[in-house]
């Protein structure tokens, strides 16, 4: 019996290491990006902890998702009457649901680190197919990226959430994914007046180097003038 047990382990634990021995770049990848969430994530709420964030930004917008999310639509005090004369941001909106959860300014402050360490998986994904290797280096430049912890150090800007719209645009875009690729352009407009610009130069590369896609290319670059001059 106990032979029969220690059979079955020994035969668990050899298929396990097999599994990650073949997959451990994919489960470096997982690693990496999580561990710098986590530590990210524990520097930020120190941060806030100790009195080193302030009413602009963090602020601003955690009155405003607050206020969203009891039904005031974007309505702050700050820069009244509401956020959207000073940015056209109804994208704020996605975190509303979260406040009625935890109404907490700590709430923004993790989802911007998430959003930010998550935004890697697009390109990861699409090196990945075929240099397994290289997309963990990728990962790897990525959380050592100096920009990106100056940028994670600084408070919430609605802005954020245009980083993992328009990476999972670069993957739709380059699977031909076209669905995607409309939905993830359509949000990112609903971040800022000015994502326009990124919208047309998605329009402007599809126009000029994929033939076969030059109409939707036409209509993205006309649809990210209009919302930016709008």
């Amino acid at each position: 019996m106990r032979g029969g047990v220690r059979d079955t382990f020994n035969l668990v634990l050899s298929l396990l290491r097999k599994r990650l021995s073949h997959n451990w770049p994919a489960w470096l990848a997982i690693i990496l990006i999580i561990s710098w969430i986590g530590a990210r994530a524990a520097l930020a709420l120190r941060q806030h902890a100790a009195f080193h964030t302030f009413v602009y930004d963090l602020g601003y917008y955690t009155q405003v998702i607050w206020n969203t999310s009891q039904g005031r639509w974007f309505v702050n005090t700050l820069k009244p009457p509401i956020s959207l004369a000073d940015h056209f941001s109804p994208a704020l909106a996605i975190l509303a649901p979260l406040f009625w959860i935890a109404p907490d300014a700590r709430v923004p402050i993790l989802f911007y680190v998430i959003v930010l360490g998550l935004s890697i998986l697009p390109a990861y994904l699409l090196l990945r197919a075929r240099y397994p290797v290289l997309a963990v280096l990728f990962v790897l430049a990525f959380v050592f990226n100096p920009l990106l912890h100056k940028v994670a150090r600084d408070e919430f800007h609605e802005v954020v959430l245009a980083v993992p719209s328009l990476t999972l645009a670069l993957y739709a875009l380059y699977r031909d994914r076209v669905w995607l690729l409309i939905v993830t352009l359509g949000f990112t407009l609903l971040v800022r007046e000015d994502m326009g610009v990124y919208v047309a130069s998605f329009g402007l590369y599809m126009l000029f180097c994929r033939p076969q896609r030059r109409w939707l290319g036409l209509g993205l670059i006309m649809a990210g003038i209009a919302w930016t001059s709008g």
